[in-house]
């Protein structure tokens, strides 16, 4: 994976100007995360560092404790307070859809991302379609 980024790193710094460079790695071997080291006087201006000029990132673990609860939240967690649970709208014009849907052998990011507000959109009559298969990314 490093020289397949290597490799689009290159050809973009080529396609959009070679101007200095900033580079960020995203993902490391391990689970690291990887910054830009700064740049070596080797590294003339127009040129792309490579993965191997990025050292890992110091970081500090913090612990996260809640402080407090909202009143009308159960202390065990338990089930969602109404105003934020989804009402499950099956009505005629979801169900309309639904059949267009599978009639027409189409798929929606609705479904796959298992969207909540699939019924409200779909009450209303609208629906965001995947044109190019029925593996949503998103989800």
């Amino acid at each position: 994976m490093p020289a397949v980024v290597d490799a689009t790193a290159a050809r973009a710094a080529q396609r959009g100007g070679t101007s200095g460079w900033d580079r960020a790695d995203v993902a490391a071997p391990g689970g690291r995360r990887l910054v830009a080291a700064a740049p070596e006087p080797e590294h003339a201006a127009g040129t792309v560092p490579a993965a191997g000029d990025l050292r890992p990132r110091q970081s500090v673990t913090v612990p996260v404790a809640a402080v407090s609860r909202a009143p009308e939240t159960p202390a065990g967690g338990g089930r969602k307070p109404s105003w934020i649970r989804v009402v499950a709208r099956t009505g005629p014009e979801f169900r309309r859809i639904s059949g267009v849907m599978r009639d027409l052998d189409l798929v929606t990011v609705c479904e796959e991302a298992g969207c909540p507000n699939i019924y409200e959109c779909w009450e209303q009559g609208t629906a965001t379609f995947m044109l190019g298969g029925e593996r949503c990314t998103r989800a």
